[in-house]
């Protein structure tokens, strides 16, 4: 575990331990149980000489400033901040850090030993699934004025899934598509399989020098009910590929997030930088 300053939070083990507590109450777990859990789970880190002050520490003070500060909590941190078991390294790398982190251990034994705040609510973790299924084609009219300017108004961007990506969250994954885009060439919505692949252009999202390959593939990582409502399902197709397609998967290319919030103007700018090339 990394150490990077003298702050109670520039620390690898206090960052996780904070993250981990509220990511337990996040999926539902109550304070008793979450911390339970939490102890549970780091035996090796209350063990250790070093990390035990920092854990107890940074559960404290998490629990303090959300209203949950637990009895047997504190008393670990007390005991370590009584201790100064955690100042002793500081006094023999640093002096200026040494002074600093006194003074964070100061303010957290003040902090732990005034009355604990109201109960503050913590949000419970909301998933996103998308209910595309593989081949689902989509499409979306583009109306903003940054479309008229490249002279692409009412213009129809095209999704086509072709995989899915998970984003771990709690116990759980938001689930996103994997898409092809493409952009028709004119005002006219594409109706079958054979215009989808005659009559649009497939965005390209970055050029692979040393190969000389484009990469198509993106994440439409978004889940704005604005902008779901606006898209045309158009049919389930499998499109022609690209032909020079630099394959990312196979060799480890990582895949190029996008967020739709701002797509129009991103997904133009994508389109026309690269169209030509």
């Amino acid at each position: 575990m990394g150490t990077w300053g003298p702050g109670l939070y520039q620390d690898d083990v206090a960052e996780d331990v904070k993250t981990e507590y509220i990511n337990l109450l996040k999926i539902g777990k109550k304070n008793q149980e979450a911390t339970e859990e939490l102890i549970k789970d780091n035996q090796l880190i209350i063990n250790d000489p070093d990390d035990a002050a920092i854990f107890w520490f940074a559960l404290a003070d998490t629990q303090w400033k959300l209203g949950r500060l637990l009895p047997h909590v504190k008393k670990n941190a007390l005991m370590h901040l009584i201790k100064e078991d955690n100042l002793k390294k500081w006094e023999i790398e640093s002096k200026a850090d040494y002074k600093y982190r006194r003074k964070v251990l100061e303010q957290l034994e003040e902090r732990l030993n005034s009355p604990i705040p109201a109960e503050k609510k913590i949000s419970l973790y909301k998933y996103y699934k998308c209910n595309w299924s593989m081949g689902d084609t989509y499409a979306y009219q583009l109306e903003s004025e940054f479309a008229k300017d490249h002279n692409l108004y009412g213009h129809y961007l095209i999704f086509n899934k072709i995989d899915e990506y998970k984003i771990k969250k709690g116990l759980d994954f938001d689930v996103f598509p994997i898409v092809y885009t493409k952009i028709t060439k004119n005002t006219t919505i594409p109706k079958s399989l054979k215009e989808l692949n005659n009559n649009c252009d497939f965005i390209r999202y970055m050029f692979s020098p040393l190969s000389g390959l484009f990469k198509y593939k993106t994440i439409n990582d978004t889940n704005s009910t604005k902008i779901l409502k606006k898209l045309i399902f158009l049919g389930n197709f499998e499109l022609e590929r690209p032909i020079d397609e630099f394959i990312e998967d196979e060799i480890g290319f990582p895949l190029n997030t996008m967020k739709l919030s701002d797509y129009e103007e991103r997904k133009i700018n994508d389109y026309v930088k690269l169209r030509d090339k």
